[in-house]
Parts: structure tokens; sequence; C-alpha cells
């Protein structure tokens, strides 16, 4: 049974998305889950010729390639309906998150909560190289 799944929406990531899934996995790896990994991609780069690359290399990686359908509510919701886990994360391809939470929201799915998320404006973070505009629109 799986018991944790991760989903990662994508768009145009193949700058990082390597990165991304490879932390993921190594992450995962050091919670001794039995887990799994879905990408839920709408690029029109090469972020979908890497991901079918790592699914070679990771046996719990799932890439679902979207033509149509856009957008990051959708892909998530896609992922979720798809996930076999019992908790769930979204995570996202640009990884502006970083994978070494996951055990910290793990243990609070386990501990009953509904969700558990990280956020680039929690006391401490640091936003590097984001967008000013971008930063107060998603702020507010």
């Amino acid at each position: 049974m799986v018991e944790f799944t991760v989903v990662i929406p994508t768009l145009n990531e193949e700058e990082q998305i390597e990165r991304t899934v490879h932390g993921a996995f190594a992450n995962l790896k050091r919670l001794k889950l039995n887990p799994e990994v879905i990408v839920v991609d709408d690029s029109k780069d090469r972020t979908y010729d890497i991901l079918k690359k790592l699914m070679r290399q990771y046996k719990d990686l799932k890439v679902i390639h979207r033509d149509k359908e856009k957008g990051i509510g959708s892909a998530a919701r896609l992922g979720i309906k798809e996930a076999k886990g019992k908790y769930i994360i979204i995570f996202m391809g640009d990884a502006p998150d970083d994978t070494r939470y996951f055990p910290a929201m793990l243990e609070k799915l386990r501990q009953g909560y509904d969700i558990a998320q990280t956020s680039r404006f929690f006391k401490g973070c640091k936003m590097v190289g984001y967008p000013f505009k971008k930063r107060v629109c998603n702020w507010l």
C-alpha cells in the first residue's frame, strides 16, 4: 500500500525538474515509505522528455502529460484524483519549497491534520530572485 503521494504540477520546468524529482525521492527514501510521485505536466518545453528519462530511474514516478488542459488547480486536482497514497502533498515543480520539510508535513498529516503546507511567506523564509509584483500578488 502507498502511504504517501507527492503531486507535482509542472509548466515549462526543464531547468529545474530534474533537481526537483531527485530531491523529492532523496527525502522520501529517508522517510522509509512506500511513496509515489505523480507529476502532472502541462509543459511545451523539454520538461516531459526529462520526466520520461526519470521514469526509467524511479519506478514510483508517474507522469501525466496534458496537451489541452492547463492550470495549477486542475493539475493538482488530477494528481489528487490519481493518487494512491493515504497522505498527499502538493509540491510545486519549480521547487519554491524544500523537500526537507516532507517529514514535518507528513507528521502533521499522521496526527490528523487535513492540510499541511509550506509557504514562501512563513517567518524566516527568503525569496531569492522572485519578482516584486508577483511577491505582492501572491501575498495578497
